[in-house]
């Protein structure tokens, strides 16, 4: 019998195995290889960005002043607190013509039956 042939198959199996596994991680390679050029890219372009406001603000003679968003936690709770009418519901069914109260016509009262048992 021929040496070769044992339980993996014959020796074109492991030519096609091989060259499945060779392909596969050339692929993994080329997209990590993505992601990382990907990254640098995404520095680079943060870099840039700082250094041209930077250069800016040299050229101006302005200072540099910080990046930051003025976050007021309570401003929501001030705007819904200063229109509770416009916001409430029961206020809406009260207001003459309002949707809740056109919605009120339009509901009929019904008896309740009891389920009968069969």
């Amino acid at each position: 019998m021929n040496a070769r042939l044992d339980y993996r198959g014959s020796w074109m199996n492991d030519l096609v195995a091989g060259l499945l596994r060779l392909l596969l991680r050339a692929v993994m390679l080329v997209a990590a290889l993505i992601v990382v050029a990907s990254l640098l890219l995404a520095a680079a372009v943060f870099v840039l960005g700082f250094s041209v406001r930077l250069l800016w603000a040299r050229i101006t003679g302005r200072p540099i002043v910080a990046f930051g968003m003025p976050i007021d936690p309570f401003a929501v709770w001030r705007r819904m607190r200063a229109q509770p009418a416009a916001r409430d519901p029961a206020g809406a069914r009260r207001a003459p013509g309002g949707p809740l109260a056109r919605a009120e016509k339009d509901v009929q009262d019904v008896e309740v039956k009891m389920p009968t048992d069969h």
